[in-house]
């Protein structure tokens, strides 16, 4: 991985913590094109935006972002993570499926 991307991911999380949306959670999901289940949980995400107004949603794709996927642990894919807004995680799915609206519901 560039050091320009790391660079960029620690930035982002960096703004998240000092943004405006002080009261919303970061969620991150961890994907990748090839993967079926992560295709139908993006889907959905970009379909469905009210379902995340209290969430600020990043995606990463694991075959670019294999640095942070380490760091946080992810083995199985689509992985999502839930942070307070002090970086702390305070939930993680893996996979996608019909509990993952609740799992949503049970974090917010």
């Amino acid at each position: 991985m560039k050091l320009t991307t790391l660079y960029g991911i620690l930035l982002c999380l960096l703004v998240s913590l000092f943004s405006n949306q002080a009261l919303a959670k970061d969620l991150f999901v961890f994907g990748a094109d090839w993967c079926p289940a992560c295709v139908k949980l993006k889907n959905f995400i970009k379909n469905n935006p009210q379902r995340f107004e209290k969430y600020k949603v990043k995606s990463f794709d694991i075959d670019k972002h294999s640095e942070i996927k380490n760091k946080l642990k992810i083995s199985k894919i689509p992985t999502s993570v839930i942070f307070d807004d002090d970086g702390t995680i305070l939930s993680r799915k893996i996979g996608y499926d019909s509990s993952y609206t609740q799992w949503l519901k049970e974090n917010e």
